[in-house]
């Protein structure tokens, strides 16, 4: 019954009886679990009760507890009792003294003595709210609505007809059946609660209100089936119930709720019934079902039915809960403090989320084997907690292992019925409670079992501030992508469903199909029946099917593995294997280079190939060509000056612009058998100079050009200037004897410089083995081969630029050099398709570079292959590819960090547009994976990704520290990598890339750790504290800054910007800047990203009048809404507006304007400007003379550079 009736709740009202409180009794943690159970047995003996307050408490006892007797001393939760049975407790209690007692206090005092004890003593207080008592009211009168029916009302308004808030079930019927009977049942049931015949309407004033309607005797509707062939009478079933079920409501004129017999076959019926949820939840269920039942039972015997009066009805209840609005404000203040800052937690979907939410669902069912749950059982006994605290700290430990958050919240439904007179009734009480949690990874699971049941307890005690309220205070702004508050729901369902009487009928209740979702993931443990049954439903916009089975199957995991050993870290709590990827893709054709030999360096490849290739075009640009010959040549020539330079005893300086000639620099140093270290010339001078120190090169080799570039960086190193120019005379005639220095397997070929999240950047330092394995790898999965010419549009001190040369001369292919700042657009199409480019290797900036300004397709005649690499590759990558490249190319996404530069490959298709991400996809041959937690441990779905293979960088050059913290050697004897970046694992084994877990950013290829330019933005004497931060909403990749001001002079974005060109790249600094108060700080003390204010444009700071006589009338609705003035570019929700009151300004403009208006519009256009505009074209426009105004106005929003309220400033390079 109660699975039924989870059917049809939205998000942020779903369905329960109740959720059981987590924690039996408020003590330490360290407090022993037996000490626990000896306070509620303060005797041994049998005690009776003493005294009129006791003795009538015991009563209470007794029936709560469907016990015989209950004596003095004895234990309200050891005797078997639960978290709803102490709120019906508490609130006969309330009913019968007169005073308030709180769940914490019978937690506290659970004996029948010292509960009579908090009756009598002047510490119980009087409840101090409004009495629920039955309000006159005439016929028809318009009477206030509930919270829950205002947003429920609204939820219907923003999506009409959407059938997710109707509750669809039946009951499934068996024997002689007499429909003349169950229609006066039925029909009685409905004169006895006024909420079935209850419609609602609008005010002129825009305010929701209830009308009660007379009873109407309605007849049953009856459909006879049973000599339908089977096949015929289940399609003809399927039918009549999609109709029953999912017909949208008219709320507006009723009915709410509907019915129909349908006899399915001799002595067989069913009896559909749908409600919708503004009128029911899944307590008014169980009402309606044993109501029915005796009413149809009474029709036959002729005898009157006995059921005890309503006290009040549910229109009573509502105007109850508006009078005890202001009682209820403490219990939000409660709210607020425990929500406020609170993360967004959500698993990631297999798809993106959609800008606007839909409620399209489905449900996964599992089990969870008895003698588990008996063991969960066994942990809340000895722990002195209920079962519900230990199924929910199980999911929250899930919850961690699948999104490596510390802050979790997951909501819960409660019955919302505080006061007995509810009990009775038909209508929707429920509440949701968001439970917030701290999950610590090195605490053992006893300690979150502890922290959650006193979280769960918290928010039972402020149960009764209606969740509407809680949203309208924290979240007035409305995502129409998600839920508010929370996206992921957890229920436990324990209370068995009634037993139904229908004189001899064979009743079963009937789950009508789930195909809607009211949360991203809804899971729920249902015990009421004899299987303990698990359900998941989930949005089946973000989730696969197979996502959802796996999430069973983890939820279960990670319960056995709590109960296994409660004391084990919830770090250490596993979900079950990891699924094993998969293998990996291969591009058609067959690899034509060959594996490297034992041993075999870099540079012996590179001398075999300039033998085998000598005459073949090796390096060219759109200038000039050289051939293998020449190249070696050339390589050998400076090879020799290196070596007489003295740069055998370290490392070499390259200083190159992007030419061929750096190229062959590079080739030079790998033959001279030394570490070389690329520089890029464009970077600032104290960067460079920092490198060079650090790395104690004793040799610059540079172009002619850049002399006085490399003597003000070089410090005590040796300047060479060598042009290397490719396409002149070879320097030596004959042939040309190679150098033998050592150029080892396993000595560093280079080192390439990343940006430090210390403020200093480091050198990876990579060996001529790894070299040549990369190199080769990367040839062999892109099917490099002679005839093909490789584009190098990446620079030498790149990744790409490093696996494109040595990738296409361990191929024997052509390398064309191509700077892309020295073309437009079209011009750089023209350069690759004229130098006719078959492999193109770019990052993705480049690539939306590369096709910013093609207007028509571009189908580059030669290319066969396109790999990006160096960032993420984003669904409109995978769009252009489409559109612009032909069928026979293939798109690669590369992933690899310059630790470890062939890692993972994902061939991409179309599919992977509609993804959540595109993935970085399988590990390549050599290379193997793990997800690793905080500590190191595998996890199963999402972790730091560790590469391990004898191919990953021999460490930071120099930096024997920062090496140890991420590389080692596993217990195989295999070099590991710990990369920093986050992936998920799909259920075939495909990974994804997530993000970072320490800040690392990608800006147009570059790694940049946001460290870095906060730690220059600090030495600025009029800054203090720096966040810098990837701008992720941005149409390109941008860092911005926040920072605060330190000292009297308040920072000037020009002065910041310039001050930090001459310590960083330009890639590092941000672009635009927000001075804040302070910097925003979640629960450790870390900085809180979420909360971090988007920098952009600000809404207009002063006033604004509006200017055409439609403006005025929006401005005039929302004045009345919001009571207060409201000007032309003011924000509806920095005003302090939430979505109840946009739905009331909608009903308003439609009335005063005669237009339809949907949610979405008001949503779209926030502001009265916004709104006029969107609206000019649905109205006959006023004519506007003012047009200087809307100029001043325009120029007004441009110069608001600060946030109200705060001494900020906003800059921006853009």
């Amino acid at each position: 019954m109660l699975s039924w009736a989870g059917a049809g709740s939205p998000a942020e009202l779903a369905p329960a009886v109740a959720a059981w409180l987590a924690q039996r009794s408020i003590v330490e943690v360290s407090e022993e679990p037996e000490r626990v159970v000896a306070q509620g047995e303060a005797a041994v003996g049998f005690e009776a009760a003493s005294g009129p307050v006791e003795t009538r408490l015991a009563e209470l006892w007794a029936r709560a507890l469907e016990v015989p007797v209950v004596g003095r001393h004895d234990d309200f939760f050891l005797l078997g009792g639960t978290s709803l049975g102490a709120t019906r407790l508490l609130s006969q209690v309330l009913d019968e003294f007169g005073v308030t007692v709180s769940l914490r206090e019978l937690f506290e005092r659970p004996t029948v003595a010292q509960a009579a004890l908090l009756v009598e003593s002047a510490a119980a207080e009087r409840d101090s709210g409004a009495a629920l008592v039955p309000v006159a009211r005439a016929d028809g009168e318009l009477l206030p609505v509930s919270y829950a029916q205002e947003r429920l009302w609204f939820l219907e308004t923003l999506d009409p007809g959407n059938s997710t808030y109707i509750m669809p079930g039946g009951l499934r019927l068996r024997g002689k059946v007499d429909a003349r009977a169950l229609e006066v049942a039925l029909a009685l049931v409905e004169r006895r609660h006024e909420v079935l015949r209850t419609v609602y309407r609008t005010t002129d004033d825009g305010q929701l209100r209830q009308i009660v309607r007379p009873h109407v005797v309605r007849p049953l509707p009856y459909t006879d089936l049973s000599d339908l062939a089977a096949a015929d009478r289940e399609r003809a079933e399927n039918e009549l119930a999609a109709t029953v079920y999912t017909a949208p409501f008219d709320l507006a004129e009723g009915p709410v709720w509907r019915y129909h017999l349908v006899e399915t076959g001799p002595d067989e019926y069913l009896l559909m019934m749908a409600l919708h949820h503004i009128v029911c939840d899944g307590w008014s269920i169980a009402v309606l079902s044993q109501e029915v039942s005796a009413h149809y039972r009474a029709q036959l015997s002729g005898l009157d039915v006995e059921l005890p009066p309503l006290a009040v009805q549910y229109a009573d209840y509502a105007q109850w809960q508006r009078d005890s609005a202001d009682h209820l404000d403490a219990q939000l203040e409660h709210w607020r403090d425990t929500l406020t800052g609170a993360q967004i937690t959500e698993i990631p979907g297999d798809r993106r989320r959609p800008a606007r939410r839909t409620s399209r669902g489905a449900v996964e069912r599992g089990t969870l084997d008895p003698e588990l749950m008996a063991a969960v059982r066994r942990i809340a006994a000895d722990r002195g907690v209920t079962n519900f605290a230990v199924l929910l700290s199980a999911f929250y430990a899930m919850l961690h292992r699948y999104t490596r958050q510390q802050d979790l919240i997951v909501a819960s439904p409660i019955a919302g019925r505080t006061r007995s007179a509810t009990e009775p009734l038909v209508g929707c009480f429920l509440n949701t409670l968001a439970l917030r949690t701290a999950v610590e990874p090195e605490e053992p699971g006893t300690e979150l079992v502890a922290r959650v049941g006193r979280v769960v307890l918290a928010a039972h005690e402020n149960q009764e501030c209606p969740f509407e309220r809680v949203i309208a205070a924290l979240v007035p702004d409305r995502d129409m992508s998600r839920t508010p508050l929370a996206q992921i729901m957890f229920n436990y369902l324990n209370t068995p469903p009634p037993v139904l009487d229908m004189a001899g009928v064979g009743v079963e209740m009937v789950d009508a199909p789930r195909r809607t979702a009211k949360m991203d993931l809804d899971l729920t443990v249902d015990e009421t029946g004899g299987d303990i049954r698990l359900s998941l439903e989930y949005s089946t916009d973000l989730y696969d099917a197979d996502t959802a089975r796996r999430l069973l199957r983890h939820y279960v995991g990670a319960l056995t593995s709590l109960v296994e050993d409660p004391r084990r870290p919830v770090g250490h709590i596993a979900l079950g294997e990891p699924e094993h990827p998969a293998p990996a893709w291969e591009l058609p054709g067959a690899a034509v280079v060959p594996d490297p030999e034992p041993g075999e360096s870099l540079a012996d490849r590179l001398a075999q190939v300039a033998r085998t290739r000598g005459g073949a075009p090796a390096l060219s640009n759109d200038e000039r060509r050289a051939s293998y010959a020449e190249l070696d040549a050339l390589a050998d020539h400076t090879a020799r000056m290196l070596l007489g330079a003295g740069a055998a005893d370290g490392g070499v300086g390259l200083l190159y612009d992007h030419t061929p000639e750096s190229f062959v620099a590079v080739w030079a140093a790998v033959r001279a058998g030394v570490p070389y270290m690329p520089l890029d010339p464009r970077a600032p001078q104290a960067r460079l100079t920092e490198i060079l120190a650090e790395a104690k090169v004793g040799v610059v080799l540079c172009d002619p050009s850049l002399v006085d570039t490399a003597r003000a960086i070089a410090g005590p190193a040796r300047i060479l200037p060598v042009a290397a120019r490719t396409g002149e005379a070879h320097l030596s005639p004959g042939p040309i004897p190679h150098v033998d220095v050592g150029a080892t397997a396993d000595r560093p070929a280079y080192v390439t410089y990343t940006s430090g999240s210390t403020g200093r950047p480091k050198g990876v330092a990579q060996s001529s083995q790894a070299a040549l394995a990369h190199a080769i790898c990367y040839a062999q999965r892109l099917r490099i081969g002679p005839d093909d010419i490789v584009a190098a549009p990446a620079r030498y001190t790149f990744d790409a630029g490093i696996l494109n040369s040595f990738g296409a001369a361990v191929a024997g292919a052509e390398l064309h050099v191509i700077d892309p700042h020295l073309f437009t657009p079209a011009a750089l199409r023209t350069e690759i398709d004229s130098a006719g480019v078959t492999v193109l290797h770019c990052t993705p900036t480049l690539f939306r570079y590369l096709l910013s300004d093609a207007a028509e397709p571009w189908l580059p005649p030669r290319i066969r292959v396109v790999g990006l690499g160096g960032e993420e590759v984003v669904r409109g990558d995978v769009i252009d590819f489409g559109r612009h490249f032909g069928p026979d190319c293939r798109l690669v996404s590369l992933y690899g960090p310059t630790e470890c530069s062939v890692a993972l490959q994902h061939l991409v298709t179309a599919a992977d547009a509609d993804g959540a991400g595109v993935p970085i996809g399988f590990p390549v041959d050599g290379v193997g994976i793990d997800l690793v937690d905080e500590s190191g441990r595998p996890t199963e779905v999402f972790g730091e990704l560790v590469l391990r293979s004898p191919r990953v960088a021999l460490g930071y050059w120099e930096r024997p520290e920062l090496t140890e913290a991420v590389f080692g050697v596993g217990p195989d004897g295999v070099r590991y990598y710990r990369t920093g970046d986050l992936a998920r694992r799909g259920t075939d084994g495909r990974l994804t890339f997530v993000g970072r877990k320490d800040r690392q950013v990608k800006i147009r290829g570059h790694r940049v750790e946001p460290g870095e330019a906060e730690t220059a933005l600090r030495s600025h004497p009029t800054v203090g504290e720096a966040a810098v931060v990837l701008d992720r909403e941005a149409t390109e990749p941008r860092l911005v800054a926040y920072i605060t001001q330190d000292g009297p002079l308040e920072p000037d974005y020009s002065e910041l910007a310039a001050y930090l060109r001459t310590r960083l790249p330009d890639y590092m600094i941000p672009s635009a800047y927000l001075v804040l108060p302070a910097l925003p700080r979640g629960l450790t003390g870390k900085l809180d990203q979420n909360r971090l204010p988007r920098i952009a444009p600000a809404a207009a700071a002063e006033f604004v009048p509006p200017r055409t006589d439609l403006e005025r009338v929006v401005a005039q609705v929302w004045a009345e809404v919001l009571d207060r003035e409201v000007g032309l570019g003011q924000n509806f929700f920095d005003l302090g507006g939430h979505s109840l009151a946009l739905a009331r300004a909608r009903g308003l403009l439609e009335r005063r304007l005669g237009v339809q208006l949907a949610m979405t519009d008001l949503f779209a256009a926030p502001t009265v400007e916004d709104l006029g505009r969107l609206l000019a074209g649905r109205t006959t426009p006023q004519e506007d003379t003012d047009r200087g105004l809307e100029r001043r106005a325009a120029a007004a929003r441009r110069r608001a550079h600060r946030r109200p309220g705060a001494s900020e400033s906003n800059g921006s390079k853009e």
